[in-house]
């Protein structure tokens, strides 16, 4: 386990999150060649200066195993500049992934019950997951091919303000909340769109980001 860092979270409403009662991150510790990290790190958005989204930090890792002493390990953590005031809940494929792999590493009952009962953000309908789709051609094409990441800050601001949590019962603030989110993706997503005709008619589409847009 790894011990919470109360201070990044201090001003922050943490509503559509629920909290592990023990105040920890449990999970497994990855040994890497300099390379191999140096590859996950640029996957993270390291390396482009005050751009980038995250930070390494050093974390004390304590096993289960009492018999084996802590070790110090690297982790990433979000800049201040790229923390929310209002954490959204996570997606449901994303849940999926972590119950799976608690489930696989044999991580504590009570943290797999904790990711169990959390609340996730439920699959939104076939046609806002098309526009979504394409917008994120429009963040590749802005954030890592021009640097221009003030555009997905303005796109980002409004969604917030626009997100409606999974334990809203108003069908009415659902409705509006998603209705406001299509309009403020549109725009994006209309460029993305024609980005993406564009490289499937010239085959220049890259395998990975077609099934980056597609997954």
């Amino acid at each position: 386990g790894v011990p919470h860092a109360n201070a990044a979270n201090k001003g922050r409403k943490r509503a559509a999150l629920l909290d592990y009662e023990r105040g920890e991150c449990h999970g497994a510790l990855i040994l890497l060649l300099p390379e191999d990290y140096e590859r996950v790190y640029i996957s993270e958005g390291g390396g482009r200066g005050k751009n980038q989204g995250y930070e390494e930090i050093v974390v004390t890792a304590v096993p289960y195993d009492t018999d084996h002493p802590p070790v110090l390990a690297v982790a990433y953590r979000a800049r201040a500049h790229a923390r929310l005031r209002r954490d959204p809940a996570p997606s449901e494929r994303y849940m999926s992934i972590l119950r799976e792999g608690a489930r696989e590493l044999g991580l504590k009952p009570c943290y797999r019950k904790w990711l169990e009962d959390h609340p996730v953000q439920q699959t939104p309908n076939s046609a806002l997951q098309f526009v979504a789709r394409n917008n994120m051609l429009f963040t590749v094409l802005t954030l890592f091919l021009l640097d221009m990441p003030f555009l997905s800050r303005v796109q980002s601001f409004w969604l917030y303000r626009a997100y409606v949590p999974p334990t809203q019962t108003s069908i009415v603030k659902r409705v509006v909340g998603g209705t406001i989110t299509s309009l403020v993706l549109l725009p994006g997503a209309s460029i993305g769109l024609l980005l993406r005709m564009s490289m499937e008619l010239t085959g220049t589409m890259h395998p990975k980001l077609r099934e980056f847009i597609t997954r």
